[in-house]
């Protein structure tokens, strides 16, 4: 498994024995229970334990790290608009990344919970709604970012 929310979760204390815990939860959806830390002068990312939650931690934190660290850029995340077939809420004040099906030009929502391997399965990418916007509606246009 990997990080949680749960009081069983012993990643951050194994970071700390070796090292230290630079962030334990980010305010992004799926994904929060992700940890930066350093251990032994390396850093270490504890991805989260659910399929969805650690595919979008994996896209959106580690990938521009390691961007950074190694000086390799150019390698951009594939986007697309498309048009929202349906409205997507999110709670303002979090970054959210919802998964969702192209069809015909219009991006339809994948909801379900982050432990789910069926919603990536029939995603064809996400759409990230910043943390200080509420939602989009349906008929919107917006950039899905592609697996």
């Amino acid at each position: 498994g990997g990080s949680s929310k749960d009081d069983r979760d012993m990643t951050a204390d194994i970071i700390r024995d070796s090292g230290e815990v630079l962030v334990h939860g980010v305010s992004i959806a799926p994904g929060k229970p992700t940890i930066i830390g350093s251990a032994r002068g390396k850093p270490v990312i504890g991805l989260p334990g659910h399929p969805a939650s650690a595919l979008v931690v994996t896209l959106v934190i580690v990938r521009p790290l390691l961007s950074a660290v190694t000086g390799e850029h150019g390698h951009d995340l594939r986007t697309r608009p498309a048009i929202l077939a349906e409205n997507i809420p999110s709670v303002k004040g979090r970054e959210d990344y919802v998964r969702v099906r192209i069809h015909d030009g219009r991006a339809y929502p994948e909801f379900g919970k982050s432990g789910l391997i069926n919603t990536l399965v029939r995603s064809d990418g996400l759409v990230r709604i910043p943390a200080g916007v509420e939602g989009y509606e349906e008929g919107e246009v917006v950039e899905v970012i592609l697996w």
